[in-house]
């Protein structure tokens, strides 16, 4: 509704609705604020990107889904990659799929 009614997708500074999900492990969210054009790489105040988030919540689909948006696996956050964010919580199965930048 909001979305329908012109809300910014990236959001206003300081509040990342893609982010936001992602640390939910919300994919559909993520998706449809993605296809409304939403930036796989938008950053919050403290750099932490949607693909960061996604790694860390070990949410497969998520990640897949930022990752064939081209977002940047190799930024880092907090002074780690987006693999070695995910291997830190255990999530193997996310690291294989972040650890190949898209074409």
């Amino acid at each position: 509704m909001l979305l329908d009614a012109g809300a910014a997708v990236d959001g206003p500074p300081g509040g990342r609705p893609v982010l936001a999900a992602c640390q939910e492990g919300l994919t559909g969210i993520a998706e449809l604020l993605r296809a409304r054009s939403a930036r796989p790489d938008v950053a919050d105040a403290q750099d932490q990107r949607p693909l960061h988030a996604a790694c860390l919540v070990g949410v497969l689909p998520l990640v897949e889904s930022l990752c064939n948006a081209n977002a940047d696996v190799s930024a880092p956050w907090r002074g780690k990659t987006p693999v070695q964010l995910a291997l830190g919580q255990g999530h193997e199965h996310v690291a294989k799929t972040s650890a190949t930048p898209r074409t």
